[in-house]
């Protein structure tokens, strides 16, 4: 008996020591990662304190996560510096919804407006949740609750809003505005850049690193370029014209200024980017946009191993959606939607839609990926392609090959497949511009009939002539 006590006594102590041992060990772990938090934050809260000019998303959300659950205070505080230096920044918005936005609205807006009432001083944070729930107010169709919060921005106090206050104005100026009918006027500005050697006379190689042309050579290439962008693109938006000679273009392109610049393109501080917003404000981009109408702005460049272009960048009172990283700050965000292609006057007409094709296909993933993936298919059962892949295609840029397939793209229908054709590369000559006319001419185009869901697609080049009218309509790709 005495053995069976000593045994459960010994088991007893073995069992409390462990338990003292583990919980040691687990404080020892908490106070390491506290030790090792406070060491990161110190580390970041110097990186920014020596470059004050810099702003880095990763070390403010960093530091806004690390102090959430130490001093909400100052977590708010980073929120604010994000909103402050990136405008709308739907990462943090999604935060400070409880990752509702795309879920229950109702619940984003309540969220929202908890988060942006417990600092009042942060007035970016502010002016960021109330512009939200009033686009989410409009989502849930009541235009008069997003009105009065709208309005309200508007009318914010603190100088440094005057962003924000844009947005507000904007979007409150578009509610209950429907697309204008094609055919859509397309105002652009054309910004050219030579960097020359220092007679004058020749592109200079050595920041170009690929054209050393005469100025005049180069002048002339650009100008027969921007001619066969305008004719291609305007062709491209006559729906199925192969089939039907009579079809009328939705886009028409007028080029109302042009802008050059006997130097290199500025180089962004902190990317391997031009600096997109010094080039736009040295031109006053604000009055080409909100007095002149532009909607599309073309920048003539080159591509060097320290600089490269983005194919197309979009501001919007509504937010960034183009093939860029989407940096919400890198241009001015003015009144009204316009958007920045940079093309490369090394390349060809080609290279330079190519930049258009890849807006339009973002486009319409971001408002209706399901459509998206019933009008270009996918890899291995194309049906119409998308800019890389012909149907035929099987691999990026697979514009000139020979073998046949069946498709649709001629007859395509959102729920049902069409009439189908053999083709192959002779389509289109093999010809990357033929092909990129062909692809654009098969996108639902004006008079287009197509029924979907019980009701009947929208001529999807609205996305381009329209934005700031479709992003106010439930769907923009059907009624």
């Amino acid at each position: 008996m005495l053995k069976i006590f000593s045994r459960r006594i010994t088991f007893i102590v073995i069992q409390a020591l462990f338990l003292i041992l583990f919980n040691i060990m687990i404080c020892n772990s908490q106070e390491n990662q506290s030790n090792s938090e406070t060491q990161k934050i110190i580390n970041l809260e110097n990186q920014i304190y020596k470059e004050p000019d810099k702003f880095s998303f990763d070390a403010h959300n960093e530091l806004r996560h690390l102090y959430s659950s130490r001093n909400e205070h100052k977590a708010f505080y980073h929120c604010d510096e994000i909103f402050k230096h990136s405008p709308m920044n739907n990462y943090i918005l999604s935060i400070l919804s409880g990752w509702q936005l795309d879920k229950d609205f109702k619940s984003a807006i309540i969220s929202l407006e908890n988060n942006r009432k417990k600092y009042p001083v942060f007035q970016f944070v502010n002016a960021a949740c109330l512009i939200k729930e009033g686009e989410l107010y409009l989502k849930l169709g009541n235009k008069s609750a997003a009105s009065l919060i709208l309005e309200h921005v508007q009318k914010l106090p603190d100088n440094q809003l005057e962003t924000y206050k844009t947005i507000a104005k904007a979007m409150a100026a578009n509610i209950g505005r429907k697309p204008f009918p094609e055919p859509w006027q397309i105002p652009v500005l054309e910004i050219r850049y030579f960097p020359v050697t220092p007679d004058g006379q020749k592109i200079d190689i050595a920041v170009t690193s690929n054209v050393s042309a005469s100025l005049s050579e180069i002048r002339q290439k650009c100008d027969n370029l921007t001619q066969n962008i305008i004719t291609s693109l305007e062709e491209g938006s006559r729906f199925r014209a192969y089939k039907n000679s009579a079809a009328a273009s939705s886009l028409k392109y007028k080029i109302i200024d042009k802008l050059e610049f006997l130097e290199p393109l500025p180089h962004s501080r902190y990317k391997k980017f031009s600096d997109y917003k010094k080039i736009l404000e040295r031109v006053n981009i604000k009055d080409y946009v909100e007095n002149k109408g532009v909607k599309e702005v073309w920048i003539w460049g080159y591509h060097s191993p320290e600089l490269a272009p983005w194919e197309s960048n979009m501001a919007s009172p509504y937010g960034d959606i183009s093939n860029s990283d989407r940096d919400p700050a890198d241009l001015p965000i003015l009144g009204s939607t316009y958007t920045v292609y940079h093309y490369n006057y090394e390349r060809t007409a080609s290279e330079a839609v190519e930049n258009h094709m890849h807006q339009i296909e973002t486009l319409i993933i971001n408002f209706n990926k399901d459509l998206w993936e019933r009008f270009a298919g996918v890899p291995g059962n194309w049906r119409c392609g998308n800019c890389h892949y012909p149907p035929n295609g099987k691999h990026d840029y697979d514009w000139s090959n020979k073998s046949y397939v069946e498709t649709d793209i001629e007859d395509w229908r959102p729920e049902s497949i069409g009439e189908k054709i053999s083709i192959n590369c002779d389509k289109w000559q093999g010809d990357s511009l033929k092909w990129f006319i062909y692809w654009m001419q098969s996108l639902p185009g004006a008079g287009n009939n197509l029924p979907y869901l019980g009701k009947k697609l929208t001529n999807w080049w609205v996305v381009i002539g329209d934005y700031d009218g479709m992003i106010q309509m439930p769907n923009a790709l059907f009624e």
